[in-house]
């Protein structure tokens, strides 16, 4: 979280798989770099659910998100495109 308000660069792809209750953090801090169209996937949404509610209602309440999430066995990624 410290680093990414350093990168001046912007990104069509992001990978969260950190501190399950960091994950909306992360995300907020990634956005204003985000490109239109961007894919944000986040990882282990089945196995920390509750740790990562506060990412999934973003997510998928914002309007800013068309999202959907993935089953891969026995847990679940959450795969975001940036509108």
């Amino acid at each position: 979280l410290r680093v990414l308000p350093l990168l001046r660069s912007r990104f069509d792809f992001a990978l969260i798989d950190a501190a399950k209750e960091e994950y909306l953090d992360y995300l907020r801090s990634l956005e204003p770099r985000l490109v239109r169209g961007a894919v944000v996937v986040a990882d282990n949404t089945g196995m920390f659910r509750r740790e990562v509610m506060p990412y999934l209602d973003h997510v998928r309440g914002s309007g800013r998100y068309r999202t959907r999430e993935y089953d891969v066995g026995g847990d679940c990624m959450e795969v975001s495109i940036l509108s």
